[in-house]
C-alpha cells in the first residue's frame, strides 16, 4: 500500500475521466489505463466512469464520493470487478467525518440493507 506522498514519489502516470470528456476521449483514457503498465492511477467521477467502462487493470478501487443510489455505487464497482478481471479487487469507501459524505454513506448503507431485506438476502 502506498500513501499519496509515496505515489507522487513513484512518478506513476495517471489518467482522469470526467464528464467534460467526449466518448472518444474517455475511450482513450480507459485504453491507456488498461494497456499502459506505467499508468497506475485512474481517477474518475461516478457519473463519467461509473458505467460502460472496463477497468480490469485495476485491483484497488477507492470511492471518495458515494452516490445516493446504491445501484450507482455497485455499477461503479462493477467497472473494476467484471469478466476478465484476474486480480483480487479491494473496494474502499472513504468519507470525511461530520461531512455530507458521512451522511450520504450512512443513508446508502440503510438503503442497501433495506434493499437486501426486500430481496431476501
Amino acid at each position: 500500500q502506498k500513501t499519496a506522498y509515496e505515489i507522487k514519489e513513484c512518478d506513476w502516470s495517471s489518467d482522469v475521466c470526467s464528464s467534460d470528456l467526449s466518448t472518444d476521449e474517455r475511450g482513450a483514457v480507459v485504453k491507456r489505463f488498461q494497456e499502459d503498465a506505467e499508468t497506475k492511477v485512474f481517477l474518475g467521477n461516478i457519473v463519467a466512469a461509473g458505467t460502460g467502462l472496463t477497468l480490469t487493470a485495476a485491483s484497488q478501487l477507492v470511492m471518495l464520493e458515494s452516490d445516493w443510489t446504491p445501484a450507482n455505487n455497485m455499477q461503479a464497482i462493477k467497472r473494476v470487478h467484471r469478466i476478465g478481471q484476474g486480480n483480487h479487487v479491494h473496494v474502499r469507501f472513504i468519507s470525511l467525518a461530520k461531512s455530507i459524505d458521512e451522511t450520504v454513506s450512512a443513508t446508502v448503507a440503510r438503503k442497501t440493507a433495506a434493499i437486501a431485506q426486500v430481496e431476501g438476502e
